[in-house]
Parts: C-alpha cells; sequence; structure tokens
C-alpha cells in the first residue's frame, strides 16, 4: 500500500489560525484533497496537512519552489481559467479566498460545485467586513476613503459578505456557520438542508445593491459563532446517524 508523502511547511510563520482550523475540519471529515483559490503569500497553503493539496493564485506572492513537492499542485492562473480546464479532483476541503468581491466570490462557489462530492466543506473567508470602507468591493476607494479620513486601518473585506447572503436566499441545500472571534472570520459551509429556509430578499438585483448598513441590520444570517461551536456543528452533520 502506497503512503501519502506529507506535505510540505514553510520554515517561517509556523502556521495560521486558518491552517489550524482546516486541519482540524480535514480531521472531521477525512480529507485527503484540498483546494485553495486565492493562496496569496501561501502560509496558510502550506500548512495545511491534508495529503494531496491544489492552489490556485494568478500572482502568488511566495516561493512556488516550496510547493514543489510531492502531493502538491499550484496553477498559476485566474481561477476561472482553472475551472474551464474542467479540473476531474474531487475536493473534500475547498477554501476561497480570491478577489474578495461578491461577483466572483459566488462564482468561484458555483463552479466549485463541479468539484464537489457530498460531504466537501467549504470555507468562505472575508464573510464579515468591519465598517463601511471594509464593505467597498473596490481595494483602491477603500484605500483612498482612509487616506482622506486619517483612517489608519488597513482592513479590507470586499463585499463578499453578499455572496454569502445569496448562498442563503438561493441555495437551501446549504447549510452554514460563520467562526467570529479567533483570527479573520471565515463562513464554513456543507451540503445540508436548511429546515429554516426562508429568502429575505429573494432578488438578485437587490442583493447585488446590499451595503454594509444591510450587513449590519441583516448580521443574524451569518449564523456567526465560536470556531468550538462550528466545528461541534460539522460533526453532527458530517456523522451519519447510528442504525437502529
Amino acid at each position: 500500500m502506497s503512503v501519502d508523502p506529507p506535505p510540505a511547511r514553510p520554515t517561517s510563520p509556523q502556521g495560521t489560525t486558518s491552517s489550524g482550523r482546516f486541519n482540524a475540519i480535514g480531521a472531521i471529515n477525512g480529507a485527503r484533497r484540498y483546494l485553495e483559490i486565492g493562496v496569496s503569500r501561501g502560509v496558510t497553503f502550506l500548512n495545511v496537512e491534508i495529503p494531496h493539496r491544489v492552489g490556485v493564485d494568478p500572482a502568488p506572492l511566495f516561493d512556488l519552489a516550496l510547493a514543489d513537492v510531492p502531493g502538491t499542485t499550484f496553477h498559476v492562473l485566474p481561477s476561472d481559467t482553472y475551472f474551464d480546464s474542467d479540473p476531474s479532483d474531487r475536493f473534500d476541503v475547498i477554501f476561497i479566498d480570491g478577489l474578495h468581491t461578491f461577483a466572483q466570490t459566488l462564482r468561484d462557489f458555483t463552479n466549485s460545485l463541479s468539484v464537489s462530492h457530498a460531504r466537501t466543506v467549504w470555507i468562505i473567508d472575508d464573510t464579515v467586513p468591519l465598517d463601511f470602507c471594509s464593505a467597498m468591493a473596490d481595494f483602491s476607494r477603500t484605500a483612498a476613503v482612509r487616506r482622506a479620513t486619517n483612517d489608519p486601518s488597513v482592513a479590507w473585506h470586499g463585499d463578499v459578505f453578499k455572496a454569502l447572503f445569496t448562498i442563503h436566499d438561493f441555495f437551501p441545500a446549504f447549510d452554514y456557520r460563520t467562526v467570529v472571534g479567533k483570527g479573520n472570520p471565515q463562513t464554513i459551509l456543507v451540503q445540508s438542508r436548511r429546515t429554516d429556509f426562508k429568502p429575505r430578499w429573494n432578488d438578485l438585483e437587490r442583493l447585488a445593491r446590499l451595503d454594509f448598513a444591510d450587513f449590519v441590520l441583516n448580521r443574524d444570517i451569518i449564523k456567526a459563532c465560536s470556531e468550538e461551536d462550528a466545528l461541534t456543528w460539522l460533526r453532527s452533520v458530517l456523522t451519519p446517524p447510528a442504525s437502529a
């Protein structure tokens, strides 16, 4: 029997809150294959301990030699192009952290359905903006407004929250929890039909026009909880009931 080689790790820094969270998720669903959309500096990607890792980023900001190891594949191209290539893989854990925009995040999510299975776990980053500027879709505009108001913050989450609100209204077969209070907030999703499904807007055009005020007034939709509670929920969803 062949044994999968352990994935390589960078020498520094040693992991992130995200990589630790993803490793815990991988242990819950017995993950063997991991996909990361939007790898950036690679700190999370290179510290995920799932045996087979695939990264996609058109402009990675780390030494790609670190990803040139058995069990790891890296695609230097946009996520749309990657999915257009009709990949044959089926992933157990999928992390979406691309352009921080509603449109691209929703497209990455819907594209990733073709490389998933019934027990796949998705994690979407940046679903909880901090303020009006943080929730802008255009980073350059966010930065300009912060400079004009002498705001020292560099926080930018984009309008990703609208992708989660759209999933809430139009994807009743998916349930989710949003981890807050530890590291950057992230939403964990699985295929599990919501018994409490009730669209709030039921209108894609209205969803596309939402702003930070709408996020604040509808924050209950994100189903915020601690990481511990999110992982407990995930175990309950992915663990089949004992046979009678």
